[in-house]
């Protein structure tokens, strides 16, 4: 006869129990002495479930803060993502003017017409740096050196060609869905260290607002 059970729930979404002192053993394994009388070997029986086991509860975000409720405010959203764009793009202490969706696009325009063309500029002084070091036999330490830049500088471009869309999904994945860094630089395409300080930056940006 064959039991099929229904699948349980999701893993961290209930208290896990273990040992105090972090130990995994068996409750009630028997074993059999010579003269087959059954023993208890390990001396933990379902009754102690109350006495030597503590609730474990997984989180997502381990030491997460609670979430305010400006990132769950589509208007407040706009603002924090608004002004990051700005910062991003260099206007960190510029005043700017006019309404938050015309903001937004100003911060977008001058990414694309000034930032990303500087950027592109020096990566291609790079790749000529490095080209010129290959063919001349330069020591392998610039050569490496050169390389991590040229990998930096193109992982900047990309973050720049997407900022908004960046930006807007962390706020999603990371306030609004409780993922961990790890996992939103999944959902996004990005590193976690850059999650990380973008989460960083995006509450100094709410707190420059007023909102938290």
């Amino acid at each position: 006869m064959i039991t099929i059970c229904p699948p349980g729930n999701a893993r961290g979404s209930e208290p896990e129990f273990q040992f105090q002192k972090h130990g995994f053993h068996p409750v009630e394994r028997s074993t059999f002495d010579a003269e087959g009388t059954a023993h208890n070997a390990t001396g933990f029986s379902f009754s102690d479930m109350h006495q030597g086991f503590q609730a474990l509860q997984r989180k997502l975000m381990c030491g997460r803060v609670s979430v305010h409720s400006c990132w769950y405010s589509n208007s407040d959203c706009l603002k924090i993502l608004t002004r990051a764009l700005e910062r991003r793009s260099g206007w960190h202490a510029r005043k700017c003017e006019g309404s938050w969706p015309e903001r937004f696009e100003n911060a977008q325009r001058h990414i694309e017409q000034d930032r990303l063309p500087a950027l592109i500029r020096q990566i291609d002084s790079l790749c000529s740096a490095y080209v010129r070091a290959k063919n001349n036999g330069g020591p392998q330490v610039y050569l490496e050196s050169l390389q991590r830049r040229i990998a930096q500088e193109d992982q900047t471009i990309r973050n720049y060609m997407k900022a908004a869309t960046i930006l807007a999904g962390i706020i999603w994945w990371f306030y609004r869905c409780g993922y961990n860094s790890v996992q939103t630089a999944q959902q996004l395409g990005v590193s976690s260290c850059s999650v990380r300080q973008t989460v960083f930056r995006l509450n100094n940006v709410a707190q420059e607002l007023g909102l938290l």
